[in-house]
């Protein structure tokens, strides 16, 4: 993608991407095109920038060395962007009422998204799948409902996970005598 897209799927701005490059936080390949992978790296240099770290700390300590975002390389999926369309405007196109997208969303534990502000990816798949499920005669409330269930199961999924590794596998392993590295 170039740098226009990559500002569109990351809600920067092709001058926020040109700020990202000269600070070395982002790298074009050689022909100037942006990975899937830099939609990670803008989006962690967003919320660095968020919490009170300037683009320019970030940049001076990847010069530095004391931080990187190579990670980003590894990721086992596929980084979430933005639509270039409003939540006004996808709603309009899945005949959703407007206020049905902020209740969905709002029973899924998402944080709202203004009606004149992009969707990201994921929250439009599921978006979809409401409308869907809304046009084949389910009520919004079973739907609300079914939102909610799922998010807060798979919140317990997430916490156990946690809890199984910390305690039953690293815990073990440090019991055991291994290094904590």
């Amino acid at each position: 993608m170039d740098a226009t897209e990559l500002a569109t799927r990351t809600g920067s701005t092709p001058e926020g991407i040109e700020r990202l490059i000269g600070l070395a936080i982002l790298e074009p390949s050689s022909d100037g095109s942006f990975s899937d992978r830099d939609i990670t790296r803008v989006a962690l240099a967003l919320a660095i920038e968020e919490s009170g770290i300037s683009f320019d700390d970030v940049g001076r300590a990847i010069g530095e060395g004391t931080l990187s975002f190579e990670f980003a390389e590894f990721a086992t999926t596929a980084p979430v962007g933005l639509l270039d369309k409003t939540l006004g405007q996808l709603t309009e196109e899945m005949g959703l009422q407007p206020g049905v997208a902020t209740r969905f969303q709002a029973s899924m534990g998402l944080p709202p998204h203004g009606p004149d502000e992009p969707v990201r990816e994921d929250v439009a798949e599921l978006l979809a799948i409401g409308a869907q499920a809304m046009a084949a005669g389910l009520p919004e409330e079973t739907l609300i409902r079914t939102f909610r269930i799922f998010t807060q199961n798979l919140q317990r999924i997430a916490e156990y996970q946690n809890e199984l590794f910390v305690r039953d596998i690293m815990g073990r392993m440090l019991a055991s005598g291994h290094d904590p590295a």
